[in-house]
């Protein structure tokens, strides 16, 4: 029986693992001979040994093809471990994996939308903003999905004062957005048309906010968001100390 210990110490060497290994390399390589190391961990992991196309574009050249988005996975292509998955794809040589891809968005890109769905005009950054709605927008099937939830999160607070209005208008437009009438040949980010009214994409904001302030996932995550936010700006107050050593200010740190 694995102790606790051994399972932390094992996904340590795990890690150690990942990181060293070139992504160059297959995927074989890394996991055939470390199974013991690797057994119960599940991994998602970039490599440059494949290509995937993710919706209308590879992984590869997402930040290409729209420079207002950062990738989270630096390769061409993702390969995913699990003990069942692989043995699976050895037995049959290969398996789907059904994946929900999406973009998230951040509180300046959010409220872009907010901006743009009321009508008004989004200056030097017109240009930026149609290229991310025609990226959104022109993938395979119904194109990217877009998470907004880290927006919420970010004014998690701000949104639950009575007479602050741009947290709801900016979810409101954000569900409006799911129902932009869109044609890659016609569309004019000027002049936006939806078929959904205000009224109904406020009803699901409400909704949506609704569900994020009860949520007691969401309240144990702010707590833990303030937590991070005490402990780095006591770092930054340690760090104006140019006296003490950085053992020193590391200990306070740690205390």
């Amino acid at each position: 029986m694995e102790t606790r210990t051994e399972r932390l110490d094992r996904l340590q060497q795990a890690l150690n693992l990942v990181v060293h290994h070139d992504v160059d390399l297959s995927f074989g390589d890394l996991i055939d001979k470390n199974r013991r190391v690797l057994k119960g961990f599940k991994l998602i992991y970039s490599t440059n040994h494949l290509e995937d196309d993710f919706a209308h574009t590879s992984l590869k050249e997402i930040e290409a093809d729209c420079p207002t988005l950062k990738k989270y996975f630096y390769g061409k292509a993702l390969l995913f471990f699990s003990d069942e998955l692989y043995d699976r794809t050895r037995l049959k040589g290969r398996i789907e994996i059904p994946i929900d891809y999406s973009l998230s968005l951040d509180s300046n890109a959010a409220e872009r939308f907010r901006v743009w769905e009321d009508g008004k005009s989004l200056d030097s950054s017109e240009q930026d903003f149609e290229n991310l709605v025609r990226f959104i927008k022109d993938g395979v099937g119904n194109g990217f999905n877009f998470d907004y939830s880290f927006f919420i999160i970010e004014n998690y607070y701000d949104s639950m004062k009575p007479k602050n209005h741009r947290p709801f208008n900016t979810i409101r437009a954000l569900k409006r957005f799911d129902h932009l009438v869109y044609d890659k040949e016609s569309f004019c980010v000027t002049s936006p048309l939806f078929n959904e009214s205000r009224l109904e994409a406020g009803q699901r904001a409400i909704d949506t906010l609704y569900a994020f302030h009860s949520s007691p996932e969401i309240q144990s995550f702010q707590q833990r968001r303030l937590l991070l936010y005490v402990v780095l700006l006591k770092a930054v107050i340690l760090n104006q100390n140019t006296q003490t050593s950085a053992e020193s200010k590391l200990s306070h740190l740690v205390e």
